[in-house]
């Protein structure tokens, strides 16, 4: 993947602290990425994923029957394991015509976190893969 990282701040002036982690803003083409990397977008709990990226997703990824009987609700985050990746649907509104809010973000983000913790999803030591690449999540806050 042809990658161009842009800083957001310049160097020097943001200092993490000890338990942080840090936000790459990466463009480049998102299915291009390591195999090995997770992948995750918003949906909603419908699972229609008629629109935008979600529809990419639905067509590489499929497991549509999957994902809905997973039966995840607004603020959960349904999972799909595609080879040596996790692909993460965070489940952001009930419906799709509904707005996502920066709550229901937050809910499934932490819901997403605790599967890659519970399932040992590292990409080196002290590093999950969400850290590593959660691309384009929050998109229509």
């Amino acid at each position: 993947m042809s990658c161009e990282h842009k800083k957001a701040v310049p160097n020097g002036q943001m200092k993490p602290s000890g338990d942080s982690w840090r936000l790459n803003y990466v463009t480049g083409d998102l299915f291009s990425c390591s195999g090995d990397e997770a992948l995750a977008h918003c949906i909603s709990e419908d699972c229609r994923m008629g629109a935008g990226i979600a529809v990419k997703f639905r067509l590489k990824f499929g497991g549509m029957d999957e994902l809905k009987e997973q039966k995840k609700q607004t603020g959960e985050c349904a999972v799909l394991r595609r080879e040596r990746r996790f692909v993460y649907y965070l489940i952001t509104k009930k419906r799709a015509s509904q707005k996502p809010t920066y709550d229901n973000l937050k809910l499934s983000l932490e819901d997403m976190k605790s599967h890659c913790l519970k399932n040992k999803y590292w990409l080196w030591p002290g590093q999950t893969a969400v850290e590593k690449s959660v691309r384009d999540t929050g998109t229509g806050l």
